[in-house]
C-alpha cells in the first residue's frame, strides 16, 4: 500500500491528501456515469463533501482509499439519476414524417419511445442537427 492508500486516521489533512491524490479518477469516473461536465463537477465535489464526512465519522480501516472514494461517488451519482427520475423520449419516424409534413401539435404518447439507454450514434446526430439549427 503506498502512503495515500495506508490505512487513515481522523486526520482532516489525510482525507484532503486521499482526495487530491485520486480526484482525477474519480472525476473521471463521475464523468463517465453522468456524461456531463457540470454534473460531473457538482457530484465529484459531492462525492468530497460525503467522503469527509464519513471520514470524520469512521475513517475506513484496512481498505484501499481509491475503491472507497469510486464506490462513495457511483453512489452519489446514482442517487442524483435516481432523483431526477430521467426518462428520455424519441419520437417514432411516423411522427416525425407528420411533424415535416405540417403538423405542429406534439405526437401523441403513444407514437413515443422511452429511450433510456446510451445511443452514442443518436447523440452524434442530434448534436450535429443541433448545430445545423443554430447556424440557420
Amino acid at each position: 500500500m503506498g502512503a495515500v492508500d495506508a490505512p487513515p486516521q481522523r486526520d482532516p489533512v489525510a482525507v484532503e491528501d486521499a482526495f487530491a491524490a485520486h480526484y482525477s479518477a474519480v472525476f473521471r469516473q463521475v464523468q463517465r456515469l453522468m456524461r456531463d461536465p457540470d454534473d460531473s463537477y457538482d457530484l465529484t465535489l459531492t462525492a468530497w463533501e460525503k467522503a469527509q464526512r464519513a471520514w470524520e465519522r469512521r475513517p475506513p480501516v484496512a481498505v484501499e482509499i481509491k475503491p472507497w472514494l469510486f464506490r462513495i461517488a457511483r453512489n452519489a451519482c446514482v442517487d442524483e439519476l435516481r432523483r431526477r427520475q430521467l426518462v428520455r423520449w424519441e419520437p417514432l419516424e411516423g411522427s416525425r414524417r407528420a411533424m415535416r409534413d405540417g403538423g405542429d401539435a406534439p405526437a401523441p404518447p403513444a407514437t413515443m419511445l422511452s429511450s433510456d439507454s446510451h445511443d452514442p450514434e443518436r447523440e452524434v446526430l442530434r448534436s450535429e442537427r443541433a448545430d445545423l439549427v443554430r447556424r440557420a
